[in-house]
């Protein structure tokens, strides 16, 4: 899952942002949670996160390494952000698949029900006549 990749607090002015762009073209980072690579949501072009430099609007450059543990957070947060996402999914999957078996159930005894009684219905009335006929 790949998700806006947070810019860190800027050492030098304090600047952070909710999501970083590239350098290079402008376009949106996204990290993806389930191998940590930071991928630009315009050129395409991906990395490890490791490996990222990030540029601040105040002048400063700094290196993944020197936020380390900032971004060993957010990792650990995005992680959990994924899990729970693939959780409400899976779980919304399970609600519409009881529902729906929950409802073919209903339909199946409902069905039954009215052929069961179309059936007595129709012996009855051929009951009926052929008795009518053999008086």
């Amino acid at each position: 899952m790949k998700i806006p990749l947070p810019f860190p607090k800027c050492k030098k002015c304090k600047k952070e942002s909710p999501q970083a762009y590239h350098k290079d073209c402008g376009g949106v980072l996204l990290i993806e949670t389930n191998n940590d690579y930071v991928s630009c949501k315009r050129c395409k072009e991906s990395w490890d996160i490791w490996d990222s430099k990030y540029y601040c609007s105040c002048g400063n450059v700094f290196s993944a390494k020197s936020v380390k543990n900032t971004l060993i957070e957010v990792l650990a947060y995005c992680k959990v952000c994924a899990e729970e996402l693939e959780a409400q999914r899976y779980a919304k999957e399970t609600r519409k698949r009881i529902a729906d078996d929950s409802l073919r159930g209903f339909l199946n005894a409902f069905l039954e029900k009215i052929g069961y009684g179309l059936g007595v219905a129709v012996e009855t009335i051929i009951n009926t006549v052929i008795s009518y006929f053999l008086k």
